[in-house]
């Protein structure tokens, strides 16, 4: 069936993750100059300001769109995801003793605008994301990542399936 308007056209000079993706993945775009040239700026600045301690602001929320971009543009780990991961992991459990039940404690939809996650408090939404992230860049088998699985686990069974 061929389609009277181009539905990729929407991606065709975007130079954002997902839109880098799909002019690579969808356009054949790959071994273009421009994409190459559009890939290396958008990468480079997804990766400028991160701190030394993994994070982006020490924001969990900026610290996981910055990964999720790499994940669209980069597709695998290197040292500066991995930091990333590991801030992430640690601050699952700094984000769990700080997460108190309320309506105003809820990450926003523009929060997320761009990342495959929903509003949720911040510390199921932390949790979510990394394990998330963690997998997708291949640390599925990661002791801290297997410790978070358990932990999920501990909760959920001592608070009969209620988080």
């Amino acid at each position: 069936m061929k389609h009277r308007n181009d539905p990729f056209q929407v991606f065709r000079y975007s130079k954002t993750p997902a839109g880098l993706y799909a002019r690579q993945k969808w356009l054949g775009e790959a071994e273009r100059s421009q994409w190459k040239i559009d890939y290396q700026e958008t990468v480079s600045d997804l990766l400028a300001a991160q701190s030394a301690d993994g994070s982006w602001r020490q924001e969990t929320i900026a610290t996981i769109k910055h990964l999720f971009g790499l994940h669209l543009t980069v597709q695998s780990s290197n040292a500066q995801i991995e930091t990333a991961l590991a801030w992430l992991l640690k601050s699952i459990e700094i984000q769990a003793e700080n997460d108190h039940v309320s309506a105003e404690n809820v990450v926003r939809d523009d929060d997320l605008r761009g990342l495959p996650f929903v509003p949720s408090r911040p510390a199921i939404l932390l949790t979510g994301a990394t394990l998330f992230l963690a997998t997708i860049f291949g640390r599925q088998n990661d002791p801290d990542v297997l410790a978070v699985y358990q932990f999920l686990g501990a909760e959920g069974a001592k608070n009969k399936g209620l988080m």
